[in-house]
């Protein structure tokens, strides 16, 4: 996969099982016209990271948590509808430790296998 997801100077891209970037869309005005027709003013886009990684190895899995933990995230990823990198404010809005589970013999973490979702902590206008 050819896309870049840097979490907090932690570099994922090598170990992404999947990957997607969505956008959030709300509008602060919408009027609706006497012939019912909607008319919708200052568009306002939040991005919204969804990906999954491959398994790899505990040292590897509890870096990342502790990357992924470390509030607000600061990301640089590749926007694919516009072919360009971007570089956003997160936060994660899935259960980081329902990825991540600990193992108390060493207190190393390993990766599960579940979806991470990272949502922009600001929105821009379109």
């Amino acid at each position: 996969m050819d896309v870049t997801l840097e979490i907090n100077g932690r570099v994922f891209s090598n170990r992404l099982s999947t990957y997607d970037v969505e956008q959030e869309l709300s509008y602060s005005n919408e009027v609706t016209t006497i012939d019912g027709t909607e008319h919708f003013d200052n568009a306002k886009y939040r991005d919204i990271i969804s990906f999954s990684l491959f398994p790899y190895d505990d040292e590897t899995a509890t870096k990342d948590f502790e990357a992924l933990r470390k509030q607000p995230l600061s990301v640089v990823y590749t926007f694919p509808a516009e072919n360009c990198d971007k570089t956003a404010e997160m936060r994660i809005v899935s259960n980081l430790n329902s990825s991540f589970g600990l193992k108390s013999v060493n207190g190393l973490r390993y990766y599960k296998g579940n979806e991470i979702v990272l949502r922009a902590i600001s929105v821009y206008t379109g």
